[in-house]
């Protein structure tokens, strides 16, 4: 997951999100698209960039895009689905009175619910975890105990990725092991 800024000529004016990788070369954005389950890109409506972008996703079939404009600014959601496919990329949303629900990202394009269980079956290395947290649960450490916490116990780790909007980004791995070799003493083996 990552999200990016496109910029042009005609966002010169446009504050810029110092947190934000700020990308004006289109081939960079298909590089990143490649590499990320998710990628989040924000533009202004009157960036050059963005509609010579457009037209360029449009030719790659293994992308989903979702596009929304709110006045002047708007924003992309693209889904590689081949790496979704092949890693798993799933949102827990945490309501206010503190129920979960769990959804799975398939390829047909679309969220669908499934179980508690389903959902900690599923995940794997490379998975990505999108956490929606709603008010009371902002910045509280329950979510994370909730959602993470089984996961790890299952001997993965969970790291942190990037925050937007109010959604938490997490990336499941594997440990690499550090247990060193045995070492025998070849005379004792013969």
């Amino acid at each position: 997951m990552i999200h990016l800024q496109l910029c042009c000529q005609n966002c010169q004016n446009r504050p810029r999100d110092e947190e934000l990788l700020n990308i004006t070369c289109i081939e960079k954005v298909k590089e990143y698209i490649d590499f990320n389950m998710f990628t989040y890109i924000s533009y202004c409506t009157i960036c050059n960039n963005y509609e010579e972008l457009s037209k360029e996703l449009k030719k790659l079939k293994r992308l989903e895009i979702k596009n929304y404009h709110v006045h002047f600014f708007g924003y992309m959601n693209i889904y590689n689905l081949k790496l979704i496919k092949r890693h798993g990329f799933f949102f827990v949303d945490i309501f206010v009175d503190g129920t979960i629900e769990y959804y799975s990202y398939d390829t047909a394009n679309m969220w669908n619910n499934v179980g508690k269980k389903i959902f900690f079956d599923s995940v794997k290395d490379e998975s990505l975890i999108m956490i929606g947290i709603h008010e009371p649960y902002n910045g509280t450490p329950d979510y994370y105990n909730l959602v993470l916490e089984p996961i790890k116990d299952k001997g993965y780790e969970v790291n942190l990725i990037q925050n937007v909007v109010s959604c938490h980004y997490y990336i499941v791995k594997k440990p690499t092991l550090t247990k060193p070799a045995i070492k025998y003493d070849i005379n004792i083996v013969k």
